[in-house]
């Protein structure tokens, strides 16, 4: 599915703003290279033999030297020796920002197509990711519920269920922590306290750049003790909050949390977009089965 169109104000916006870019690029550009294109004070003294004939009219317009020659009239007595201007310049690149020196025009020359070129390559990007790059596709609600219910039925099998478990996936290769803050004073589940108060977290996804994956998943759950398989959570609220462990966030990221209470599922989904770097899911109130005893 391609994005809906931009309102045309905007690609009006994006042409202003590229082109003032380039005029002002340009502009200071020319600014700084700017430099008179013959030096009249240098052998005045040979100008009507050794002097071109631009170079006469533009002397005595500019500097009021060599005045005697009169602008537009041609000497056919005297054979120039050219020795300054021994090369044979175009008629186009004498008029091309006449004002300049050669290396001073191919700079300034140079300088105008890579400005114009980065204008126009920077809105041609933009047009191509705006309408031709098709947009990350979001796993759909069906795609979520099969990766939910695989991952629920593979802890439940390695003894990681049980009365109460959070688990969290998303959709990106970005450092995300799933942090359970427990009742009262009895802190908090994350990457850095892994273990406390009866509860464990199973790994922390993505917490080691070089070994990231786009489909990671964290799971906290409730371990119970093995001489006393009936004892249950600590009763009271808790807290269930995703944080970005690097406090970098490159793209927006889709997270789904699962909460799992004695076999009931609750399943939340955020997007988290960059410059968040935390969210509460949910605050939730435990309490234990009738005739359960609690920890704590």
């Amino acid at each position: 599915e391609m994005l809906p169109a931009d309102p045309p104000c905007r690609y009006i916006g994006v042409c202003f703003c590229l082109v003032l870019v380039a005029l002002t690029a340009i502009a200071l550009l020319h600014a700084l290279l700017e430099d008179p294109p013959f030096e009249c004070h240098v052998d005045v003294q040979h100008w009507e033999r050794s002097w071109s004939t631009i170079k006469k009219e533009w002397c005595c317009e500019n500097e009021a030297i060599a005045c005697p020659y009169t602008p537009g009239e041609v000497t056919t007595t005297l054979v120039p020796i050219f020795e300054e201007d021994s090369a044979v310049v175009p008629v186009w690149l004498e008029k091309w920002l006449s004002n300049m020196n050669i290396g001073a025009k191919f700079i300034m020359t140079m300088s105008m197509a890579l400005v114009l070129g980065c204008s126009c390559g920077a809105f041609g990007f933009y047009i191509l990711v705006r309408y031709c790059v098709t947009p990350k596709k979001s796993r759909t609600e069906l795609e979520l519920m099969s990766e939910v219910n695989k991952l629920l039925a593979a802890n439940n099998a390695n003894g990681r269920g049980g009365e109460l478990s959070i688990t969290m996936m998303w959709d990106t290769s970005e450092d995300f922590d799933l942090h359970l803050v427990m009742p009262g004073s009895l802190g908090e589940i994350s990457a850095s306290c892994p273990e406390k108060a009866g509860f464990k977290l199973d790994g922390d996804a993505n917490g080691n750049p070089l070994k990231a994956t786009k489909t990671p998943m964290e799971n906290i759950y409730w371990a119970p003790v093995a001489d006393q398989p009936d004892v249950t959570p600590p009763e009271g609220e808790y807290q269930i909050w995703a944080k970005c462990g690097h406090n970098v966030l490159h793209a927006d990221a889709n997270l789904t949390v699962v909460k799992t209470i004695r076999g009931r599922r609750e399943i939340f989904h955020h997007r988290i977009v960059p410059g968040t770097f935390e969210k509460r899911i949910t605050t939730f109130t435990y309490k234990a089965s009738s005739g359960s005893p609690t920890n704590g």
